[in-house]
């Protein structure tokens, strides 16, 4: 075999390990809806769930309400100040 077979060999083998690796994480993550990026921003941005009415609508909390009004303005200020006029 020539050298240049030999290491790409090696680098499907590497690929193909690594193609499973990640499957499973995704397969582990999937399986676990408690964790993730998605979870964390919806605790951050909503009210916890009722423990008595679990399947009840969460609300906005009012801080991050405020900070999206406040963040919501400033940009519009910013952009009315140096890039419109």
């Amino acid at each position: 075999m020539k050298p240049e077979e030999l290491e790409s060999g090696g680098l499907e083998r590497e690929e193909q390990a690594a193609n499973v690796g990640e499957s499973s994480l995704i397969r582990y993550l999937n399986a676990r809806s408690g964790i993730g990026l998605t979870k964390m921003v919806a605790d951050l941005a909503l009210e916890p769930q009722g423990p008595f009415k679990p399947d009840a609508p969460r609300t906005f909390r009012k801080g991050f309400v405020i900070a999206v009004l406040f963040s919501a303005a400033f940009a519009a200020w910013f952009v009315w100040f140096n890039l419109i006029r």
